[in-house]
């Protein structure tokens, strides 16, 4: 998929429920942002121990654009959508908080 397919693919998702907010009062108009490619981590702890490894997905929104908040991203491999935010200060990217599933899951849990 390039950018203009996941970005036709996230309008096609919205539908005609623009007006849609969440419990975080994020504006749709306002936090989509042109879909672009990133990496974020997917840290998993199991007995204690930490196991990290690096996914490439698409961002498709901003909680708070350039700063702190989720970023909420589509996941090409699996067709999902998830969140992710800054982790520790040593992180060189995101780190996944979980993946929702659907479009409207997954910002309706942010």
């Amino acid at each position: 998929m390039n950018s203009k397919e996941v970005q036709a693919y996230v309008n096609r998702q919205i539908g005609d429920q623009w007006a849609e907010s969440n419990a975080h009062g994020v504006d749709l108009r306002g936090s989509l942002v042109t879909p672009h490619k990133t990496k974020v981590i997917n840290r998993i702890v199991r007995d204690g121990k930490i196991s990290d490894s690096v996914v490439e997905v698409w961002v498709v929104l901003e909680e708070v654009k350039g700063g702190d908040g989720y970023t909420m991203f589509f996941d090409e491999k699996d067709g999902g959508f998830g969140l992710a935010t800054k982790g520790f200060k040593c992180d060189p990217h995101p780190v996944i908080c979980g993946y929702y599933g659907d479009f409207w899951t997954t910002f309706k849990g942010m």
